[in-house]
């Protein structure tokens, strides 16, 4: 992999990390790898082989075209139960009415209906 792409895997890897406040030590034990490999990893210097991206991927709930894409694929809805995941519980009925509205504005514009 070039440098530039290794920069880019290892940015997404940090930022969810961060993300899940996740420490690196953390990451590495669940990884098996070092935190000086994840360090080098998440800074660009080092790639990473496909067994060990896949286990990244899992250890933080990430896509592997998330990780080297960049985007997910369009039908992936794990972003979306991540973030529900992490709601309170008293907040979940109002998510939940939230998205029935968007739902129901996303039929009637299908519909025609302006």
């Amino acid at each position: 992999m070039n440098q530039a792409l290794n920069q880019e895997i290892g940015r997404r890897l940090r930022e969810r990390r961060e993300y899940l406040h996740i420490t690196r030590e953390k990451l590495c034990e669940t990884v098996d790898v070092s935190p000086q490999f994840l360090s080098e990893v998440e800074r660009g210097v080092k790639g990473l082989s496909v067994d060990k991206l896949l286990v990244m991927c899992d250890g933080l709930g990430l896509s592997a075209d998330y990780v080297l894409r960049g985007k997910e694929n369009l039908t992936d809805v794990s972003p979306v139960i991540s973030m529900l995941a992490t709601l309170e519980e008293a907040y979940i009925p109002l998510a939940e009415d939230m998205l029935k509205t968007f739902f129901r504005v996303i039929a009637l514009k299908s519909d025609g209906v302006k």
